[in-house]
């Protein structure tokens, strides 16, 4: 299946063939103006506000959380994306009447991206997904411990830069 080329080489008075195979390397699946799919893993710095009460033992509740955060990303089409993140987001220790509050929550979610310029070096796209959120309230200074699991959604938007054909920075805001 590969094309055979003779070499022939001349001199001294003697005539060598040798018989070479050129083969190509395969290239990278390309569709639609040079675009491919994708699967990228990235690390992202988070920060969530909430609001509202859980179980309403402190007026504290639903602080506002940082962390760090890990997502996976596929793109599907040139203007479609599937994400699936983990983030890990906590309140500082806060204080009411003298207790401390303190609040972990753990933001597992699956969203769909859609880009405004799917060619374009530099891309706004939309967002919306759904998840869950896992929760750990710790009151009065750890003596009262509560899990729950909370359901959640987000929509927003944001911006992908693609810097060269593996890398890539974006930023979004999501409510």
């Amino acid at each position: 299946g590969h094309p055979r080329h003779d070499v022939y080489v001349h001199g001294g008075g003697h005539t060598v063939v040798e018989q070479v195979v050129v083969t190509e390397a395969a290239p990278r699946r390309r569709i639609d103006n040079g675009w491919s799919p994708s699967l990228a893993i990235g690390i992202r710095p988070s920060a969530i506000m909430l609001e509202g009460e859980k179980l309403s033992l402190s007026r504290l509740e639903n602080p506002t959380m940082s962390g760090i955060g890990l997502l996976f990303r596929g793109d599907v089409t040139p203007g479609f994306s599937v994400e699936l993140s983990f983030d890990y987001l906590r309140s500082g220790t806060v204080y009411d009447d003298g207790f401390a509050y303190g609040q972990t929550t753990v933001p597992v979610m699956l969203s769909a991206l859609f880009y405004i310029f799917p060619y374009s070096r530099v891309n706004p796209y939309v967002v919306a997904g759904g998840g869950v959120h896992v929760t750990t309230l710790s009151y009065a200074n750890g003596a009262l411990e509560h899990e729950l699991w909370e359901p959640a959604a987000q929509l927003g938007g944001g911006v992908r830069v693609r810097l060269t054909d593996s890398l890539e920075i974006f930023g979004d805001i999501r409510s």
